[in-house]
């Protein structure tokens, strides 16, 4: 468990780098690493061969101080003409979890750091998207928007077999975020999504930010 104390279920990323050991999936997916109220945990996904050899990997996670329950909406999506960027210009701290120096660019190993940008948020909401059609997730901020999404707690692994040995399986969690795979388009008013293969279905949080979306030319 790695603790975060902060009493709600965050917003928070991660990704796993393999250290020593062989994969028991070669994607890299065969952990999946969920928040509760007062940590991170890490479930490894289970599979027949039980005599698989250990592995150890190294996990990079982020927390985000953002309670993915709690609604939000700022009333106002002014932004600039550009989406603000990083500045050369600020205060660093060191934390000690890394060998970085001062002046590295790297977003690990910093308790501060004021020369990164700082993430906007327009509204955050919860949405069960649940049909064969297009569910749209309403957002009025005039333009198509980017947008950050997760799961909203559940007791995912209460439904797997019981034989698996899976710790508190009975417990609330919630996910990392995550790109939801369904066909997607966007307007000033609302994003909507549509199944590519299965119906779209869930309960998940959208972090709707000030920035707009970069769509290529």
């Amino acid at each position: 468990m790695f603790p975060h104390s902060l009493g709600f279920f965050p917003l928070f990323e991660y990704s796993i780098s393999l250290i020593s050991g062989t994969l028991a999936s070669p994607d890299q997916s065969y952990q999946d690493i969920r928040a509760t109220k007062d940590g991170l945990y890490m479930y490894p996904y289970f599979n027949y061969n039980y005599g698989q050899s250990a592995v150890t990997v190294r996990l990079n996670y982020r927390i985000y101080n953002l309670d993915i329950e709690k609604t939000y909406d700022s009333k106002s999506a002014t932004f600039a003409s550009a989406p603000t960027d990083g500045s050369s210009i600020g205060a660093k701290f060191l934390d000690g979890s890394t060998s970085n120096a001062v002046q590295d660019d790297s977003t690990l190993g910093f308790s501060l750091d004021t020369s990164k940008k700082t993430i906007a948020v327009h509204m955050i909401t919860q949405q069960s998207l649940n049909s064969c059609g297009f569910n749209y997730v309403y957002h009025n901020s005039g333009y198509p928007p980017s947008y950050l999404m997760c799961d909203l707690p559940e007791q995912k692994f209460k439904k797997y077999f019981a034989g698996y040995n899976i710790p508190y399986r009975d417990r609330y969690t919630s996910s990392a975020i995550y790109n939801l795979t369904a066909y997607t388009i966007a307007n000033g008013d609302y994003i909507a999504f549509h199944g590519v293969q299965s119906v779209v279905r869930g309960d998940f949080c959208f972090v709707i930010l000030k920035d707009p979306l970069d769509i290529a030319e």
